[in-house]
């Protein structure tokens, strides 16, 4: 949602305490009761900005926190730039994360700026603004799941040119 829209205000009982201390322990991950449904129903039903979160898992730090502001920063960065103001930036992010706004940048955009893919930072300040480098550009770093031969025959050849390289090499050096 952008910083524009207001958004809508939905209120929901819940009397199942099961239920109750999950929300208490993902508001602590995420900052407010609010911001962990929010997460949550994203999870659940698609973020409908579009961020990749199988991207973001694969190359961003395991801080829920550090991912949540990274998403914030791609749905409040100017489209096409891809830049945001740093002040902005920060006001954005403490507003929906209920961080103070005096530790968003040591929390959420320092380590967003030293965390570096493919060589680069994921954000990186420039003359007062943030550039934000989106999800499909970070896509290309996302290590491949490990599949599995095709064949043991492929894995056995393998090994054993190895073993003959290994051969060739001690050979060369007894003569």
């Amino acid at each position: 949602m952008s910083a524009d829209s207001a958004g809508q205000r939905v209120a929901a009982r819940v009397s199942d305490d099961d239920l109750l201390d999950a929300l208490d322990d993902a508001a602590e991950d995420h900052g407010s009761k609010s911001e962990a449904i929010r997460a949550a129903l994203r999870e659940v039903y698609g973020d409908r900005d579009g961020v990749d979160d199988d991207v973001v898992d694969a190359v961003l730090p395991d801080d829920p926190m550090v991912k949540r502001g990274y998403r914030i920063l791609v749905e409040e960065a100017a489209p096409f730039t891809s830049r945001i103001d740093v002040e902005a930036a920060e006001s954005r992010i403490a507003d929906r994360t209920n961080l103070p706004s005096n530790v968003v940048r040591r929390r959420v955009i320092n380590p967003l700026a030293r965390h570096r893919v493919g060589g680069d930072p994921i954000v990186k300040p420039v003359w007062g603004v943030l550039v934000v480098r989106q999800p499909e550009d970070l896509a290309e770093f996302v290590p491949a799941a490990d599949a599995p031969s095709d064949s043991p025959s492929e894995e056995l050849e393998e090994i054993a040119a190895a073993g003959e390289a290994v051969a060739t090499r001690r050979g060369d050096r007894d003569a």
